[in-house]
């Protein structure tokens, strides 16, 4: 068995953690007051890509199927048991022991062309929620799991 250790650059807006949401929809307790949202907690990212995908006419069941109608990931980030989330439209991935060569100019070009900041700000718009991030940005995360 080997250990997960990997780094994610990615344009996005911060969710948080279970117990530690990101954004303003939840009560002290720690439960949602989103009308759409009626599941496990740890289940939030995911629950929420779906319930967009199927709001903008998507038939979707899974995650991944959400994700690529959409072109937006619940990227999963901190730890492979207690997970973190940032809802992205894009991501650069180091895996262990990889270098990656960032070409921020390029990425940039394509954040304007493919209107990422729109894309992720209507989401939440869609989703009701409201980040304490406030506007999507450039996001540093890494992953660990043994």
């Amino acid at each position: 068995m080997g250990t997960s250790t990997n780094a994610y650059l990615a344009f996005g807006i911060d969710l948080g953690k279970p117990g530690d949401w990101r954004i303003r929809e939840f009560t002290e307790d720690g439960r949602f007051t989103l009308p759409w949202f009626t599941g496990d907690p740890d289940d939030f990212a995911h629950e929420a890509l779906l319930h967009l995908a199927r709001e903008r006419g998507h038939d979707v069941d899974f995650i991944d199927d959400a994700e690529e109608a959409l072109d937006l990931e619940a990227l999963r980030h901190r730890h492979g048991d207690h997970p973190m989330y940032v809802l992205a439209a894009r991501v650069v991935r180091a895996w262990r022991g990889d270098v990656v060569a960032v070409d921020f100019a390029a990425l940039e070009r394509e954040r304007a062309e493919r209107r990422w900041d729109e894309r992720l700000i209507s989401a939440c718009q869609v989703l009701g929620i409201t980040p304490t991030q406030g506007t999507p940005s450039w996001v540093l995360c890494s992953y660990w799991s043994p």
